[in-house]
This record gives structure tokens, sequence and C-alpha cells, in this order.
């Protein structure tokens, strides 16, 4: 019994050939400041109101992966950058 328990805690730490981030090696998030362990925390996420410049911005810039950020609309830019400064912070994560 013993040595069943023991085997399984040894078992714990392994990995199935995928890398994990270890637990000494975190991410402070260049946009919230929080330090996290599990990049997906920084997956870029839409907070603004549907209907709105901020919001479409954002849409646009996810689905399009823009370089610059232009329009005549100043939220829809906002909205753009505030995507491409989310979706830097993750890859910065998943690349640490």
């Amino acid at each position: 019994m013993i040595i069943i328990g023991m085997l399984i805690l040894l078992g714990a730490g392994c990995t199935s050939g995928e890398e994990q981030k270890s637990v000494f090696n975190p991410y402070k998030s260049e946009i919230t400041g929080d330090t996290v362990q599990d990049c997906s925390f920084l997956e870029p996420d839409n907070p603004y109101s549907f209907g709105s410049g901020h919001y479409a911005g954002f849409k646009w810039a996810e689905e399009n992966e823009p370089g610059i950020c232009d329009g005549n609309s100043q939220s829809f830019i906002e909205g753009c950058e505030d995507f491409q400064s989310q979706q830097e912070d993750y890859e910065n994560c998943l690349n640490n």
C-alpha cells in the first residue's frame, strides 16, 4: 500500500511529452501587472459593450490581426489597439 502511494506521488510530476510552465518561472503581465503561471488567463478578451466603437475595433482586430489600427473613429482605433496590447502580452507569456 505504501509503495503504491509512493509510485503515485512520483508519477504526479511526469508529463505526457508536453512542456509545462514551471512554477518557478512566472510571467508578469505588462498590461495588468499580475503574475501568472497559466497564460490562458491572458488570452485577449473583449471588455467592451456590444455595439460600441471600442467593441467593434477590438472585434475587427481580433478577426484581422492588423499591423496598424486606423480609421475614422477614435473609439474603434482604441479598441483595435487594446486587442493588439492584449495579444502581445499573451504571446509574450507563451514565449517566456
